[in-house]
């Protein structure tokens, strides 16, 4: 406004165009000072050793490789993040954050601890079995990994009846090709993803066989994350009519579902 209003006419703004990105330009920086991510996620177990940190890891390593930038964040206490810092002599960052193989990894912090965090389109949180966190967390998408085998199968059940009402929930079924059939007709309804064998995120080393693993884990994450894209861009097609922050959220999303192989209408 206030450049708008100088005296000297060579010192405003020439044209409405040039008010229109001087504006665009400060919506953005506000919307990075923000810490707005375009996708928050969740993933949860319903036992420990079930998965979760190795398919949220494969999560996070997917949304690398597709240029998308991720923070994995350990809500959880098992310390994952410090033993991988450990074994691989890495420190971190001003942030308190670790990169390990282009990951970038956020230990759990005590909460007098405060960090400025940097921006980052997606914001993955471990939660290990802690399903209240995911009940109170507000997230776009939730990844359930649980068993169906005799000695999981009553910790799987408790969890999905738990949470099953959340809205984006996607259960992934650890050691089973179908489930349904396996389970009581109160929930068959819900929707269930066979998890594959999800390739080692650290492993340097490969092995025979590696290829194939490789392949199936990309086509299954790209079946999660299209349909959340698709989802997620007609929502924010719709609200970037109102015009403000939601130009730049569909903006992001557009660059966002750009990095998959398919297009969104």
């Amino acid at each position: 406004m206030g450049r708008c209003l100088r005296t000297e006419k060579k010192e405003r703004c020439q044209s409405v165009r040039e008010v229109l990105e001087a504006l665009e330009k400060l919506e953005a920086r506000i919307f990075a000072e923000r810490h707005i991510p375009l996708l928050r996620i969740a993933v949860a177990g319903s036992r420990s050793g079930i998965g979760v940190t190795h398919t949220a890891l494969g999560a996070v390593r997917y949304l690398r490789q597709k240029g998308v930038s991720c923070l994995y964040r350990e809500q959880n206490d098992t310390g994952a993040v410090r033993r991988l810092a450990s074994w691989y002599g890495m420190v971190p960052d001003e942030h308190g954050i670790y990169y390990m193989d282009g990951l970038a990894l956020e230990p759990r912090y005590s909460d007098v601890v405060q960090l400025e965090q940097p921006v980052f389109e997606v914001i993955l949180d471990d939660c290990g079995t802690r399903l209240q966190t995911v009940l109170d967390g507000e997230y776009d998408l939730i990844l359930f990994v649980c068993g169906l085998q005799p000695w999981e199968k009553e910790d799987s059940l408790r969890a999905i009846r738990f949470l099953g009402a959340e809205e984006g929930l996607q259960i992934l079924l650890n050691h089973r090709k179908c489930g349904r059939d396996y389970l009581p007709e109160e929930v068959r309804h819900l929707r269930y993803l066979r998890l594959p064998f999800l390739t080692p995120p650290f492993d340097a080393g490969g092995r025979r066989g590696q290829e194939n693993e490789a392949a199936e884990e990309t086509e299954f994450f790209e079946r999660i994350f299209r349909e959340e894209a698709l989802k997620k861009g007609r929502g924010t097609r719709q609200a970037a009519k109102e015009g403000g922050l939601w130009r730049n959220i569909r903006r992001r999303w557009e660059r966002f579902m750009g990095g998959f192989p398919w297009q969104w209408k």
